[in-house]
């Protein structure tokens, strides 16, 4: 989903120079989803659109290298504002945030991604599963302010899926041809995926 919405905001954006940069968040790797990683990653993404590393970045770095310290979070909050200047437009997107699957991860990083959304420097697409548990509810809650989009898959698509997933397992596969199970597979998935 995140190619798809950078192509369309480079295809649309407004004149001007352009920074796009986005975060998929993955819950198998939590590790290298800290908040510091986000900011870090992000920062990355938008110095390698430019045409010359901005000074305060190596500045940041010469600081932090001579003292043998890691920036933290804040310093790094600080400094994505301060790069994003050199853009006429920012864009940043969240891609699977309720995959941050930490809540103590979640408790930093969510209060940040609003400020960044009223600090007027960027554009935000926030993307993540509605969940009803209360383990996600911080998302929903946080960014209830902002312009919902509800995105569902058509029956074709989940038809299509299923029947990768079937083909990709040779065992799977077998079996299910073995058996003459594979109409009655795909419509229990698909209702069972059509709950969730």
């Amino acid at each position: 989903m995140s190619s798809l919405i950078i192509d369309k905001i480079k295809d649309h954006a407004p004149q001007g120079s352009v920074g796009v940069a986005y975060i998929y968040f993955n819950y198998k790797d939590q590790a290298q989803q800290k908040t510091t990683q986000v900011f870090t990653s992000l920062i990355k993404q938008f110095c390698d659109q430019l045409p010359k590393l901005p000074i305060e970045v190596s500045d940041l770095y010469d600081k932090l290298n001579s003292d043998k310290r890691r920036p933290t979070t804040m310093q790094l909050f600080t400094l994505l504002l301060t790069v994003v200047e050199s853009f006429d437009h920012a864009y940043v997107i969240f891609d699977a945030l309720d995959e941050c699957d930490a809540v103590l991860q979640r408790k930093e990083l969510i209060p940040l991604i609003r400020r960044m959304s009223h600090s007027g420097s960027f554009k935000l697409f926030i993307s993540s599963r509605v969940e009803l548990s209360l383990g996600h509810r911080d998302i929903f809650d946080a960014f209830q302010d902002g312009r919902k989009i509800t995105i569902l898959a058509h029956d074709e698509d989940i038809d299509l899926y299923i029947e990768e997933k079937i083909n990709e397992n040779p065992r799977f596969r077998n079996l299910v041809e073995k058996g003459h199970c594979r109409e009655v597979i795909v419509s229990i998935l698909k209702t069972y995926s059509q709950r969730l």
